[in-house]
């Protein structure tokens, strides 16, 4: 009887080749898909954390605030004083780079009301650079003085359709 060492054969090595390469093909995707989504979650929060707290500031100031959208880089929302012009604060949307963000708001500006804690009616839309279909809504409303979180289409990333 033949005691022989036995090794790979070229045959196997493809096809152990092959399959690695397919699983790739099918892990890679999904995985920039959820890069891409932890993205959008984490700009929603965010950017609602920086609306919220700018409205406590507002109100706890008793100053009239203004975000506004800065388009050239480096991309953010400036928070500043009303009356005359002061940069309080800026929030950079560059950390998010699988994210767009679309500011709607009358004259490109959100007003925060110190005085009555109020904001401007408008929304912040957010969504994934190729796939705005799926967008997130930060919405503001003057009558409540409310900040809301929802989704354009259907319920996803954890909030409800508006």
């Amino acid at each position: 009887m033949r005691n022989a060492e036995r090794g790979l054969n070229s045959i196997e090595i493809i096809a152990v080749t092959l399959v690695a390469a397919i699983t790739m093909l099918l892990v890679v995707p999904s995985h920039n898909i959820q890069v891409e989504r932890q993205q959008i979650k984490a700009l929603t929060t965010s950017l609602y954390g920086f609306v919220k707290s700018s409205q406590s500031l507002s109100v706890a100031t008793g100053k009239d605030l203004v975000i506004t959208q800065q388009n050239q880089p480096p991309h953010s929302l400036l928070l500043k004083v009303v009356q005359d012009g002061e940069l309080i604060s800026r929030f950079s949307l560059t950390d998010f780079p699988y994210a767009s963000t679309s500011f709607n708001y009358a004259n490109n500006a959100l007003y925060l009301y110190g005085r009555s804690g109020k904001l401007t009616n408008g929304h912040i839309a957010i969504s994934a650079i190729d796939d705005t279909e799926s967008a997130i809504k930060i919405v503001t409303s003057y009558g409540a003085g409310r900040i809301i979180v929802c989704t354009l289409n259907h319920a996803e990333y954890g909030h409800v359709k508006c």
